[in-house]
């Protein structure tokens, strides 16, 4: 796609689609989630951007996760990926680590490292455990507590697990 996207639109109807605002400077939109009854979206790709809506076509950015200081490379935030809430919280994956990150209404949480991956793509809940997709592993791993990841395994000889979603109580995996 060559055009810069970004945008948020709410269906209104058959085949009606209302603007609802741009990320920022965003050229795409990574996730979208309801947290605490508000609306958050972010950013694919750079300018990492995290914002709620605020009505109408307000979106205000709220700062992405910080980059931990033991990552080489510049300080600069995060790029928030994928985004779900589980037990409360609002999880969101990273396209610039293999990293997942908690945030709590106001500001961001490290909840570690996912062995030697470099981006984390996808959460799903199982049985009231969450789990997320990596790359270059194509390995899914379990969220016991924060910096407590266990692998549950690799999708075949995929390197990177897109997307997943809980269908008929089974979790599925996409490469």
């Amino acid at each position: 796609n060559n055009t810069p996207g970004g945008g948020i639109f709410r269906f209104d109807g058959e085949s009606k689609w209302i603007a609802c605002g741009h990320l920022g400077d965003s050229a795409a939109v990574g996730g979208i989630v309801v947290y605490r009854n508000r609306l958050y979206a972010s950013s694919l790709y750079r300018p990492a951007g995290f914002f709620r809506y605020d009505g109408d076509a307000t979106w205000n950015e709220l700062g992405s996760p910080q980059r931990p200081e033991e990552l080489p490379g510049d300080t600069s935030h995060m790029r928030a990926e994928a985004l779900t809430v589980y037990n409360g919280w609002l999880y969101a994956s990273s396209y610039d680590s293999g990293r997942v990150f908690r945030f709590d209404g106001e500001s961001w949480f490290d909840c570690g490292q996912l062995a030697d991956n470099t981006q984390t793509y996808a959460f799903a809940t199982l049985a009231g455990r969450l789990y997320v997709g990596t790359w270059p592993s194509g390995r899914v791993y379990r969220f016991e507590q924060p910096h407590q990841w266990t692998d549950v395994g690799r999708l075949g000889e995929e390197l990177e697990v897109m997307g997943m979603i809980v269908h008929n109580g089974r979790l599925i995996g996409g490469t």
